[in-house]
Order: structure tokens, then C-alpha cells, then sequence
């Protein structure tokens, strides 16, 4: 009877619909976005900033490292000082920083401020789990989840025990590959929207409901950063082309005036050879006048050739703007059509699962079966601990304990 209790556990656990783990969060009271910071942070920071005239981006390097956020919550920028990070999101705090760098530098307009994770503390699980320690952060991790990526309830020593963690590790497998339908059916949709060149995507339905919003925070941010590179790119063309356009209609001015010029002096050379076969002007005149003619014919030649590499620089840059366009557009074919066939793959592995799971459901409530305790650190050095909350979002650093309630009956 205790084999089959932990056996329908795990299943239980596995097999809770999305709904209902939507309710649990809500109920909970506790919510926290993936993208929040908290102390123990690392952050990478990348400022740059669009130099018109050079045509260029120029990274900013005294701002362009890592940084860790302290136990009060800040980050302590060069030139800035303490900039309160913890509690806020990444998004926030980038619009802060871009907004301390264009008061604090009296820049014309706002530099680019790119800010990621560098790293996040892991969440450790332990009590009656398989294989219990520490396991990286993921956006949208819940007690549930980790308890699924832990292997589920350690199995004890019987001769059926083989079986048993068969069936375990199917359901374990459930919320994983969950949770990848989810990430697939994101990305596809972020690929789609790229392709039609959309500022917005249109996302399918989740799976997991508490962990999906910050993967669709992750697809929307990769669209957004996408778009900037693609419209950076482009404008480095734009304005490399610009820059062409005015030196060939510059140069072209010029080898009018030079034309002019050297009919002006083929002219004076003829009226001055007139005279020297007449004797009335002595050859050096002519040698001079042939003189600025050769030379205003090199002129010529040279500005000539001049044009010539800059238009063939132009249609370079035409060219790059080409390939630029339609490569992206061919890269973003591909990777939605692998994209797809991952999804269509990871999609039919999870019904297969959920066949197996749905036919064994325990009819106890799992969440009166697994007892689960979350410590975590807070802000002022004491300790928070939340009990038998199964949905709650974890945060980097969380501690998760793991024990069964199981019911006072011999097997």
C-alpha cells in the first residue's frame, strides 16, 4: 500500500491541470516575475551609444561589465554610485540606468542600455526527493516543478521497485516536457512575428500557466532586441549609403568644374601656339600652357577614378543591404521550420505521457499527500519560510524541503 501511495503521488502531482495551478499561485498571494532582481544577482551591463557622424555604435567600456547586487539591493555604477536594483525588474532597471546616464552625461538622447543575468543563485531541494541538491534557476520554477526535476519521491527497497520507478519517471517527465512545449510554442510564435516583421506576438495557450509568462517575457524581449539589431545594422548601411550618394554628387561637381577648366586651357594652349608659330610669343608660354592642361587632365582622371570606387562602394553597401535583408528573412524561415519539428515532436511525447499518467491517478489530492516547506532569505537577514504552497514562484537562493504525509496504513 506505501509503494502505491507514492507511485499515485508522483502520478497526482504530475497530472494537476494548469488551471488549477494557476488557482494555487493566485490563492497564494505570492507572485514573482522571473525578471525581478533580487540580492546575490549578477549582472552584466552594456551601454552604448550611436555616433551619427562616424557612422558607428561606441561601447561604452567603464560601464560595459558585470555587477553584483548587494545584500540592500543596489548596484554601485562608475560615476553614478548606488542604484537601487533589487525588487525591480530587468526592463526597470534598464530604463533607469539609461535615464541616470543621459542626466548625469547631459547626452542628446537616451544611450543603449542592454542589462542580462550574468548569474542567479540555484534552488536547493531536499527531504524525500530521488536526487536531491542544487538546481539552476529557471524562470517560472514552482515547488511542483522542482519536485518533478528531482525525480519525485525516493522510491523504497521491493521487488517491484523497477516498475515503479518506471511509472515515476514518466510522470517526472510530464512536467518537463510540459514546460518545453511551452518554450517551442513561444519561440515559433516570436519566429513568426519576426517574419511578418510584427512589434507584438500573438502566443498559443500555455501548458504551465505559472511558469509560461516569463517565457513569453523572454520571446518578447528577443523580438524586441532582434528588431533594434536588424534596425541598427540597417541604419549603419543608411548611413554608409548617404555618405556615397553625397561624395559621388560631390565629386561629380567637381569634374564639371574641372572640365571647364581644362577646355579653358586647351583653348588658351591653341591661342598661345597660334602666336608661338607666328613668333610673336616665345615656346615657354606653350610649355606652360601644355603644362596645365596635362595637369587638369590628370585631375580629371584621378577624380574620374575616384567616382568610380565610390559608386562601386555604394553598390557594395546597396548589395550588403540586400544580402542583410533577405539572409535574416531565410535564417528566420529555418529556424521556425526546426523550431516547429521539435515542437511537433516534444508535443506527441507529452500525450504519450499523459495517456500513461491519466489512466493511474491517484484519487487522493496530492497536495495532502506531499508536504513542502520554502525558506527563504530575507531582506533583513532573517529567514521566511512558507509552507505546503506547491505553485508558489521560487526565487534564486530558495531553499525547498520536500516530506509525505502518508496515511497510517501497513503494505
Amino acid at each position: 500500500m506505501k509503494y502505491l501511495l507514492v507511485s499515485a503521488l508522483s502520478l497526482a502531482l504530475a497530472t494537476v491541470s494548469p488551471v488549477s495551478r494557476l488557482q494555487a499561485q493566485d490563492s497564494a498571494g505570492l507572485v514573482f516575475d522571473a525578471e525581478q532582481i533580487v540580492p546575490s544577482d549578477t549582472l552584466t551591463l552594456r551601454v552604448t551609444e550611436w555616433l551619427p557622424v562616424e557612422g558607428e555604435v561606441r561601447a561604452w567600456g567603464a560601464f560595459s561589465e558585470t555587477f553584483a547586487v548587494s545584500r540592500q539591493g543596489t548596484i554601485d555604477l562608475p560615476f553614478i554610485g548606488p542604484v537601487e536594483a533589487a525588487g525591480k525588474s530587468r526592463q526597470d532597471l534598464t530604463r533607469d540606468i539609461a535615464q541616470e546616464i543621459l542626466q548625469r552625461f547631459a547626452l542628446a538622447e537616451e544611450p543603449g542600455v542592454q542589462l542580462t543575468f550574468a548569474s542567479r543563485l540555484p534552488v536547493t531541494v531536499g527531504g524525500v526527493v530521488r536526487d536531491p541538491g542544487a538546481f539552476d534557476y529557471e524562470p517560472g520554477s514552482t515547488p511542483r516543478r522542482l519536485f518533478a526535476r528531482a525525480g519525485g519521491v525516493g522510491l523504497f527497497q521491493s521487488s517491484n521497485d523497477s516498475v515503479l520507478r518506471d511509472m515515476l519517471q514518466a510522470t517526472s517527465e510530464l512536467e518537463i516536457l510540459r514546460t518545453r512545449e511551452d518554450t517551442l510554442a513561444a519561440r515559433v510564435a516570436r519566429l513568426v512575428a519576426e517574419r511578418a516583421d510584427r512589434d507584438s506576438i500573438d502566443f498559443p495557450l500555455l501548458q504551465q500557466p505559472t511558469g509560461g509568462e516569463a517565457i513569453r517575457a523572454q520571446e518578447r524581449d528577443l523580438l524586441r532586441m532582434n528588431r533594434d539589431k536588424s534596425a541598427r545594422a540597417l541604419e549603419l548601411i543608411d548611413g554608409r549609403e548617404e555618405f556615397l550618394t553625397a561624395e559621388v554628387s560631390s565629386l561629380e561637381a567637381k569634374l564639371d568644374v574641372l572640365e571647364r577648366q581644362r577646355q579653358m586651357a586647351e583653348e588658351q594652349k591653341d591661342s598661345v601656339k597660334e602666336l608661338a608659330d607666328r613668333g610673336l610669343t616665345v615656346n615657354t608660354r606653350l610649355l606652360d600652357a601644355e603644362r596645365t592642361l596635362a595637369t587638369l587632365e590628370t585631375q580629371k582622371l584621378d577624380t574620374t577614378t575616384t567616382i568610380l570606387e565610390a559608386r562601386q562602394a555604394l553598390s557594395a553597401a546597396q548589395s550588403e543591404r540586400l544580402e542583410l535583408v533577405q539572409g535574416r528573412a531565410a535564417q528566420l524561415l529555418a529556424d521556425q521550420q526546426t523550431a516547429e519539428a521539435e515542437l511537433a515532436e516534444v508535443r506527441e511525447n507529452r500525450r504519450l505521457k499523459e495517456r500513461l499518467t491519466v489512466s493511474m491517478q491517484a484519487s487522493t489530492r496530492p497536495d495532502e499527500l506531499l508536504g513542502v516547506t520554502v525558506r527563504r532569505a530575507a531582506p533583513d537577514g532573517k529567514e521566511e519560510v512558507f509552507e505546503d504552497a506547491l505553485d508558489m514562484p521560487v526565487r534564486p537562493g530558495d531553499f525547498i524541503e520536500f516530506s509525505l504525509r502518508l496515511p497510517n496504513q501497513e503494505g
